[in-house]
């Protein structure tokens, strides 16, 4: 007679014998097993984040392989951008990036180049470049459109004004310097200028024949049918 057997006539396991021929002790081993499986249930996300794509519904049964829902953590975004292979060679990891989104026409964001793919798309000859900026109030939404501007070539000390500065007359290039004479008074100066690099915003000088000088003001606005020295009003600063 094992030990166990002896405890049974004895009388000290008499509740286990009881429990087990009333059918007792299997449902508190199904109690317990409903207790771990309630446990599990809880789903801790990996990551701080929205949920998306939800798929089910409360009360909804639902099997181990059923997809509930996508978590997407929105705090940091990336775009992806195709950039020429002819401009490929200008861009580095890090340099700055602007972007504007046509859901928000009156905002600018600014982010910086993550990932260059070394890698040619074949079908439209770009290379991937992934750009990554902040999105704190989660206003950027995964898969909106986007234009990016990215830095590309930087000059140094050069000699820029605003594209709107720009006119032309008798096919010369000229731009409006404001000056004071004796009596302290604005006036407009007509000079000729030789241009170089340009981009969407400025233009380069490389030559003008009264010596533009950097941080003098130039007429941007309103100088179409502007005369040489003709008394001018400033009336922004920049």
């Amino acid at each position: 007679m094992n030990f166990q057997s002896a405890q049974i006539l004895t009388g000290v396991r008499h509740e286990e014998v009881v429990a087990s021929k009333t059918g007792f002790s299997s449902a508190l081993n199904a109690h317990e097993r409903a207790k771990l499986n309630l446990s599990r249930l809880t789903i801790t996300a990996p990551f701080t984040g929205i949920i998306g794509d939800l798929n089910v519904q409360p009360g909804q049964y639902v099997s181990p392989s059923t997809e509930c829902c996508k978590i997407v953590d929105l705090s940091r975004v990336r775009i992806n951008v195709g950039v020429l292979e002819s401009e490929i060679q200008h861009l580095k990891i890090g340099r700055a990036a602007s972007i504007e989104l046509p859901a928000y026409p009156d905002e600018k964001f600014t982010g910086k180049i993550v990932t260059i793919n070394p890698i040619i798309n074949p079908e439209n000859k770009t290379f991937r470049v992934c750009v990554e900026l902040d999105n704190p109030n989660y206003k950027i939404k995964a898969g909106m459109f986007a234009y990016v501007k990215l830095d590309a070539q930087i000059y140094h000390d050069k000699l820029l004004v605003p594209r709107t500065a720009i006119l032309t007359r008798d096919q010369r290039t000229l731009i409006f310097i404001i000056r004071k004479n004796e009596d302290g008074k604005n006036l407009a100066k007509w000079s000729y200028v030789d241009t170089g690099l340009e981009n969407e915003e400025y233009v380069e000088i490389l030559k003008s024949n009264l010596g533009l000088d950097a941080g003098e003001q130039v007429i941007t606005s309103g100088h179409y049918t502007l005369a040489h020295d003709a008394e001018v009003r400033v009336v922004s600063g920049e």
